[in-house]
């Protein structure tokens, strides 16, 4: 399942490996700031390898739930220009409550038919395959319209 929530994006630019850190880190703030008022939280070291994640995201207590995690690296290319490389997957937090959602709506769905519509059992063997594949669709959906928000903010920050 985390390979279909995975996704690898390369973006070249005119600018310098120096000139795209410094874009970075005039977009990026450290972890775990409360009140952000940048889109993106991480750090990017000197060398060029990342790690953020979306800055606006669910708060609960000194936790939060990110929904993607972008990782990579900047590398300079002959002509003077950089390459940034992005590897936008799901996080771990998001995947743990993936696996322990589909289950439950799988379940409730199964009770709904047999217990509140008076369905009788077995349940048609379709159903809560149904139910399962939605879901997913679901979140693969929500994935690449965050992934895919995060690549053109990207995109239109480092040209």
């Amino acid at each position: 399942m985390k390979k279909l929530f995975s996704k690898t994006v390369t973006i070249e630019n005119n600018k310098s490996k120096e000139e795209t850190i410094t874009v970075f880190n005039q977009h990026i703030e450290p972890f775990h700031k409360d009140s952000s008022k940048l889109k993106f939280e991480g750090r990017i070291s000197l060398e060029g390898k990342f790690n953020i994640k979306i800055a606006d995201v669910v708060k609960m207590g000194r936790t939060a739930i990110y929904p993607i995690e972008i990782s990579g690296s900047v590398f300079e290319t002959v002509s003077g220009g950089s390459i940034i490389e992005f590897t936008i997957s799901d996080s771990k937090t998001s995947l743990i409550f993936r696996c322990i959602s589909i289950p439950f709506f799988l379940i409730i769905s199964v009770i709904l038919y047999t217990k509140v519509l008076k369905i009788e059992p077995p349940v048609p063997w379709f159903l809560p395959i149904f139910f399962m594949v939605m879901g997913l669709l679901i979140y693969y959906f929500l994935f690449h319209y965050e992934s895919n928000k995060a690549i053109k903010y990207w995109q239109k920050v480092l040209s």
